[in-house]
């Protein structure tokens, strides 16, 4: 009777550990996956910054003097944009029609 009592106690001991590990793998992955989420916030941050230094730029230069290294963008933007003003137009009338 005393053998069933250890082994009682080692598969309780056992299942105890498994219980542990599986705690502390799903706290890291908790962990990792937070980290992974400020990572992702600060990583949108910066893009967004990046985006409005581009815009701010743009409308610095659009009707003067920039760099050359940003022609093909400014060129870019300025055909988009008429491009989108044009479609808005084309939205009215099947708006109004």
């Amino acid at each position: 009777m005393n053998d069933f009592w250890e082994m009682v106690e080692k598969f309780i001991n056992f299942i105890g550990e498994l219980v542990e590990r599986f705690t502390k793998k799903k706290n890291d992955t908790l962990d990792a996956l937070e980290v992974r989420s400020e990572i992702k916030t600060c990583e949108n941050l910066v893009n967004r910054s990046y985006m409005a230094i581009g815009r701010k730029y743009y409308e610095m230069h659009k009707d003067g003097e920039f760099d050359p290294e940003f022609e093909k963008q400014f060129r870019e933007i300025a055909n988009a944009s008429k491009a989108i003003e044009d479609l808005k137009g084309t939205l009215e009338d099947i708006k109004n029609s």
